[in-house]
């Protein structure tokens, strides 16, 4: 590989990629493999360089803080994809390692679509609890993106059970249902 392009290029993309990715810049640099030669100053540069060209945006900016001061590297938001586009390029795809659909929220569909069960006799623990560890999951690894309101099969079945509230009504606000 090239000195522009150094061997965990591909990693970064992958972990930026994968959702916000929060790191040092000495981490940055031990990932991407930096020549120890460059010295800090052309690391940074290199590093400026490598974030520039991917469309990285950097929070708080290289020219701020100190080397190990935590940074959050996401693209860009104008080079982020509209919601729908996202949706669509994640449906397209089967469940991964960074990609889990989850039908609902907290609502036990199999048991709602049994006769005479309400959503009020449907809300389930165990339900809240199974989004809730792939929450937990991706925070405590590279990251990754949840759609709730899609089953197994990548069928949108949408959020209309998950918002509606024990009395029957729809709501969105917290504390509603």
């Amino acid at each position: 590989m090239n000195t522009l392009v150094p061997e965990g290029y591909q990693k970064l993309i992958g972990r930026i990629g994968s959702g916000r990715y929060e790191a040092t810049l000495t981490e940055v640099a031990n990932l991407l493999e930096l020549d120890s030669a460059l010295g800090v100053l052309g690391k940074i540069s290199q590093i400026r360089t490598i974030l520039d060209s991917i469309g990285v945006q950097v929070i708080p900016s290289l020219d701020k803080g100190e080397l190990e001061s935590i940074r959050i590297f996401r693209f860009r938001p104008e080079d982020i994809e509209d919601g729908k586009a996202l949706v669509d390029r994640l449906l397209a795809d089967d469940e991964s390692r960074f990609v889990e659909f989850k039908s609902t929220l907290r609502i036990d569909l199999k048991r709602l679509a049994q006769p005479g069960q309400t959503v009020a006799q449907c809300k389930s623990d165990e339900v809240l609890h199974a989004t809730l560890k792939t929450i937990a999951a991706f925070l405590n690894t590279d990251g990754g993106k949840l759609l709730i309101g899609v089953d197994d099969n990548n069928t949108i079945l949408g959020l209309v059970v998950s918002h509606r509230r024990i009395d029957g009504k729809s709501g969105t606000r917290s504390g509603e249902w």
